[in-house]
């Protein structure tokens, strides 16, 4: 009787889900959509039939309209087709797929926010003289430098900077900052005569030299100090592919002022925020250009 009367509430209940059951067009309209929506999400596997029957017609619970409008907004906040279906295959809270969205979000807001600071810089210099720059004379101070000299291409200074890390260690090289200087004025992007080097200011300089006595036998590690001077010198935010056109813009700068280059100092890029101290995403690298000037103008 137990068996009976069991069998019996099953049975009503598959007759009250079936009679409520939505055939995909019914079931699009009251999702405020099309059926050719609903017939999609179910192939990617977001939105599947509650059942499906042999001659392929879909049916849809109810309950599952809450279901779509869930994908919807999802939708409308910008999560792609494989957020949604990984979000449903690790059966995710809404918490933590909104967490992980918002953080992305800003990330990519942080980006742009310092693109469009970029462009605004951009468009002020060129509105003052038709050049991407708008340099400052700055007053340089003596500072230390450790490094090697090398012939070669722009795209390897990385790898030089690198080099001369691996022959320094890492303890010396958190003290300073790496740079390349140039010996030749002219634009050399294959065959270039280079200083690759690491620059040491004021107080770090005696701990850096005692750190250092042991390498003074390396061949072809050089030591030097570069004296105060004045220098014009331009700050570039940004990925470094495009510091040749800058330099270039730099130079014509020069020219317009009169601006003399120091006869003996070497103008310098100087690597103040790059992969090379931490910094491994390229739309926070800064650059420093430097342009030694003679003081007598």
């Amino acid at each position: 009787m137990y068996i009976y009367g069991a069998f019996v509430v099953q049975l009503v209940h598959c007759v009250i889900i079936m009679n409520n059951l939505l055939l995909a067009g019914e079931f699009a309209r009251l999702a405020r959509t099309t059926k050719r929506t609903v017939i999609w999400y179910d192939q990617k596997g977001i939105l599947e039939p509650y059942k499906t029957l042999e001659n392929g017609y879909r049916y849809y619970v109810p309950r599952q309209i809450i279901d779509y409008q869930v994908v919807s907004l999802l939708r409308q906040l910008n999560f792609s087709i494989s957020d949604i279906q990984l979000f449903l295959k690790n059966s995710k809270s809404l918490k933590t797929l909104f967490k992980t969205k918002r953080n992305l979000i800003s990330g990519e807001l942080k980006k742009l926010r310092l693109k469009l600071n970029s462009i605004e810089e951009y468009y002020r210099n060129l509105e003052g003289g038709d050049l991407l720059v708008k340099p400052k004379i700055v007053a340089v101070k003596q500072c230390l430098v450790i490094y090697f000299d090398r012939m070669g291409s722009y795209a390897k200074i990385k790898d030089y900077c690198l080099e001369l890390k691996d022959m320094i260690g890492a303890r010396v090289a958190k003290m300073g900052l790496f740079y390349t200087a140039f010996y030749e004025r002219a634009y050399r992007p294959k065959n270039a005569k280079m200083q690759i080097g690491l620059k040491v200011g004021g107080g770090e300089e005696r701990a850096v030299q005692r750190l250092l006595n042991d390498f003074r036998t390396i061949a072809g590690l050089h030591f030097a100090t570069v004296p105060s001077h004045k220098a014009l010198v331009h700050i570039h935010r940004g990925s470094g592919r495009f510091n040749s056109l800058l330099w270039n813009h730099l130079a014509t700068f020069m020219k317009r002022k009169k601006l003399l280059p120091h006869p003996d100092i070497l103008h310098r890029e100087i690597y103040n925020k790059t992969s090379l101290n931490g910094y491994p995403d390229e739309d926070e690298h800064v650059f420093e250009l430097q342009r030694p000037l003679t003081t007598k103008q």
